[in-house]
């Protein structure tokens, strides 16, 4: 969901009904998830300030839950939210920031709750919370660096120095048959040939992993 500043709950609702070359959506994936913002509440258009002296209008930590409580999916979702400092994953978000940030807002909204902290250029070190699960889970999970693909000029770079031959042609290609206000297609192209690049700069830096299935390539 990055072709709208701030997406409200509906077109959200509105995209995952949608379908991607003919495909349904299977995840679901927010990026900077504070820049939701939900519907308007019906309460405030039956507001009188005379009438509902007790009315308080809603916090913005209360629309930001609001609009992802709004969500109508069932597909995995991944929600996420930058922190203004180094985590110390040796204790909880709630612990370390104020009911209000988006990071303490996300503990509610979401279960499980991941919180990455980098180590090196192969490995993260993660706490993670379950809602089952009392306490936390300390862990080590490889996840390399990927170059930044934040605008078309970065994933064009990207394109060049880590894609597979020919993507770079192919991905200016199929852009160009795109119309410009088809911004769901554009983002779709945009999508898939970011994550061929994250496939093989995770494939270039982790060690082969075994496995016992049989080569779909073999005879």
């Amino acid at each position: 969901m990055d072709t709208h500043a701030h997406p409200t709950s509906s077109r959200i609702n509105e995209r995952l009904q949608a379908q991607h070359r003919g495909k349904e959506f299977g995840f679901l994936v927010v990026e900077d998830y504070e820049r939701m913002s939900p519907d308007e509440y019906p309460y405030v258009d039956r507001y009188d300030p005379i009438d509902d002296l007790d009315y308080e209008p809603p916090t913005p930590a209360e629309e930001l839950l609001r609009a992802v409580q709004m969500l109508r999916t069932s597909v995995p979702s991944l929600f996420t939210t930058a922190l203004p400092t180094t985590p110390d994953t040796s204790r909880s978000l709630l612990e370390t920031f104020p009911a209000e940030h988006p990071a303490s807002v996300l503990t509610d909204a979401c279960k499980p709750v991941l919180t990455l902290h980098r180590t090196d250029l192969r490995t993260v070190q993660a706490r993670v919370d379950l809602s089952s699960t009392p306490g936390a889970q300390l862990v080590t999970l490889l996840w390399p660096t990927v170059p930044a693909m934040r605008t078309l000029a970065e994933l064009r770079q990207s394109l060049t120095a880590y894609g597979a031959a020919g993507d770079r042609d192919r991905f200016d290609t199929e852009l160009d048959a795109i119309a410009l206000d088809d911004l769901d297609q554009i983002s779709g192209i945009v999508q898939t040939y970011r994550q061929r690049v994250i496939q093989r700069t995770a494939a270039a830096i982790l060690p082969a992993q075994a496995t016992d299935e049989p080569d779909d390539h073999q005879g």
